[in-house]
């Protein structure tokens, strides 16, 4: 979700705030603009290796229920909501984030308030769901499940109210809850650890910015990092090294640039890699990490050269090109782009895919605010 940047789905939640009884009801655009684009056929699931894709959006165009739309690749045909087609009710209010482990997809929805904030536990393959995971209790403050890691047999996710609440996966209900303070962002697991990004507490000096790390086999606080600038994102390479961004800074102290920094877990040094460019998303293929954000090329980091490679891809005209996500195909090299079209705020959205080489194949309207997505290989 998956897939989107926190303040880019900040802007969301607020926005929604003002506007939710002023929506306009608006009219779904063409599935498949093949013919007006010039694009080629819809590639066949044998030969880039993928059953389908699952795109999670925020808001669905004619209510403020989030949607997961699903492409299938050995029909050429797309679904806009699933989740709705496959359980005959909506996903809910404010999805976030959506990871897939073993045979189940994991979908955190903070909801509106106290009541209505719940992890959906899906079936992979068919979407139907398996269980609703409550993240509220009666007379307790909002809890708003955000982010999600798994590792061991265990789901992690990073909640607003500064827990870490973990669910066990036999069960599907929530075993352990940790608190590490302040607002949870992104969370991301390698080795033992997990690490959480997060705003600060209230208090605390504002030109410090805290790393917690957790010890998962004992669901307790290992370390903390401090840090003189934000960390956002979080992404586990396939290296089993952590690499995160943090925020350029204006505050306390004078300007800081942005940082691209990785973290051994096996023995917690931290090194700088020498990138000050923003980030929205992060994605991983092999040896390398895929990083996209509005204002920068499409950008590829080797892990284990560490040289940096701008990835050129053919974008259409009307393609307002605000991407909040990209996902890489692990077998040919394909990736997909979730574009916001934040140029107007009614707007729809697009899911683009793209070849290795960078030529469009196909793109269909999906849902406001996209957030993530879910490559599901053969």
């Amino acid at each position: 979700m998956k897939k989107a940047s926190f303040l880019y789905a900040c802007y969301v939640m607020m926005f929604f705030s003002f506007y939710a009884c002023t929506k306009p009801e608006t009219t779904p655009g063409p599935l498949l603009n093949k013919n007006t684009l010039g694009i080629n056929q819809n590639p066949s699931a044998d030969s880039v290796g993928l059953n389908g894709i699952y795109v999670l959006c925020m808001d669905q165009a004619t209510d403020f229920s989030g949607t997961i739309a699903y492409y299938d690749f050995n029909t050429g045909t797309f679904d806009r909501n699933r989740f709705l087609s496959a359980n005959g009710y909506n996903l809910g209010f404010y999805p976030y984030d959506m990871k897939r482990y073993g045979n189940k997809i994991y979908v955190t929805v903070r909801g509106t308030g106290t009541s209505d904030a719940y992890v959906e536990v899906l079936d992979a393959f068919t979407l139907v769901s398996q269980e609703r995971i409550p993240f509220f209790a009666s007379g307790q403050d909002p809890v708003y499940p955000t982010y999600i890691a798994a590792a061991a047999g265990k789901v992690f996710v990073s909640c607003g109210d500064g827990y870490v609440r973990r669910i066990d996966t036999t069960s599907l209900s929530i075993d352990g809850s940790l608190f590490t303070g302040g607002e949870h962002l992104q969370i991301a697991a390698s080795g033992n650890k997990l690490y959480v990004t997060g705003y600060q507490s209230y208090g605390e000096p504002a030109d410090t910015f805290r790393l917690p790390v957790i010890d998962m086999p004992t669901f307790s606080l290992d370390t903390t990092y401090k840090f003189l600038n934000q960390p956002i994102l979080a992404k586990t390479g396939n290296d089993g090294n952590v690499y995160f961004h943090l925020t350029s800074y204006w505050g306390v102290g004078g300007a800081r640039p942005a940082r691209f920094i990785k973290i051994d877990p096996a023995t917690d040094i931290v090194t700088d890699l020498g990138y000050s460019a923003g980030m929205y998303d992060m994605a991983t293929r092999g040896d390398s990490l895929w990083i996209i954000d509005p204002y920068e090329p499409l950008r590829v980091y080797n892990t284990v050269t560490a040289s940096w490679q701008a990835i050129s891809y053919n974008t259409p005209s009307d393609m307002k090109f605000t991407p909040v996500s990209v996902e890489v195909n692990r077998n040919n090299g394909d990736f997909a782009i979730l574009d916001s079209q934040e140029m107007n705020v009614w707007d729809e959205t697009k899911f683009y895919y793209y070849d290795h080489s960078g030529s469009l194949l196909f793109w269909y309207w999906i849902d406001k605010y996209p957030m993530e997505m879910i490559f599901m290989y053969k």
